[in-house]
């Protein structure tokens, strides 16, 4: 899993070795974050169930059902901002991308 993401309009306006300084340093961050994110939704899954809390899932029908109502919020929520809603557009074709 990655948690890279640049704006390509901003990256491209930069010379080449500074589009690799900005590749190479969002990698190393997105390398470093994904372990303490991993950790702290452990940890707060733990913290939960300890006090008493429960974790549920849905019903694989049941997921695609919410899924398909939810699944155009990020869009319909930043389409009068276009420069967020191109960012949302690339954050949604990554994650179908890396399913």
């Amino acid at each position: 899993m990655s948690l890279v993401l640049c704006f390509n309009s901003s990256n491209a306006a930069l010379p080449p070795d500074l589009q690799k300084i900005v590749g190479d340093d969002a990698a190393s961050v997105s390398a470093q974050i994904v372990p303490f994110v991993n950790g702290f939704f452990a940890a707060q899954r733990k913290a939960w169930t300890d006090m008493g809390g429960e974790l549920i899932a849905l019903p694989t029908a049941g997921q695609d059902a919410m899924l398909a109502k939810i699944s155009s919020i990020g869009n319909d929520l930043s389409k009068v901002r276009p420069a967020l809603n191109e960012a949302v557009d690339l954050a949604f074709k990554a994650a179908a991308r890396n399913k």
